[in-house]
């Protein structure tokens, strides 16, 4: 009743939100792994690790390749096999290249070789400890 006396006198509206509906969500596809095909797996690895077991089911890989990085100049960092890393890796490179200059706190572009050129003067160990960084994530 105080509303309807307060939006008489002020010209505001109030609106009604009773015919409104949710929408629906789409339901999640994820692809399962077969209980029997994992017990399989299982026991064709005596020896291995666990770690080693799950990559090799999900196809994940378990080490970081090494970084090749290259001087350009006085100010700028070529990271030479950044592409390669990226697709061994299944990553996207776009997303990959925008977290690893965040963390530096430079800025960078591709070249035509599909390498990564960074400017300021970073290590190699810079580089890998970000790409570690990365992978646990």
């Amino acid at each position: 009743m105080i509303e309807d006396d307060f939006s008489a006198h002020s010209g505001i509206c109030f609106p009604c939100f009773g015919g409104l509906k949710k929408k629906k969500k789409k339901p999640l596809e994820l692809n399962y792994v077969s209980a029997d095909a994992l017990h399989d797996q299982v026991k064709k690895s005596e020896g291995e690790t666990m770690l080693e077991i799950v990559s090799r089911v999900f196809e994940i890989p378990t080490y970081i390749p090494q970084v090749q990085v290259l001087r350009k100049g006085f100010r700028k960092i070529v990271f030479a096999n950044f592409m390669t890393i990226c697709t061994w890796m299944q990553w996207e490179p776009e997303h990959f290249m925008n977290f690893l200059l965040t963390e530096m706190g430079t800025s960078g572009s591709l070249d035509g070789q599909q390498r990564l050129v960074v400017k300021g003067r970073f290590t190699p160990e810079d580089f890998r400890r970000i790409l570690q960084r990365y992978f646990k994530r």
